[in-house]
């Protein structure tokens, strides 16, 4: 996502500030309004790439994980 103030590369699900609300990556467009610390900045230019993701994970990888995976040490306790 090029934009006024600079460049992102994320990850379609990523959220942001577009357009006065929180939205993945994958609905920005040429036009929208990224909110930023510095206020907002136009989107000038969206590619889509199929580079490595440095951290896979998210809300839908979750989700798909074993229980097992996904539970913390506290939701492993037995009753005696």
């Amino acid at each position: 996502i090029e934009h006024s103030d600079g460049s992102l590369e994320l990850t379609p699900d990523h959220l942001l500030r577009v357009d006065g609300r929180l939205a993945p990556a994958r609905e920005v467009r040429v036009g929208s309004s990224l909110e930023g610390p510095s206020g907002p900045s136009a989107v000038t230019s969206v590619s889509r790439t199929a580079d490595a993701i440095i951290n896979p994970r998210s809300p839908r990888a979750a989700r798909s994980s074993p229980p097992d995976q996904r539970a913390g040490p506290s939701s492993r306790r037995t009753r005696r």
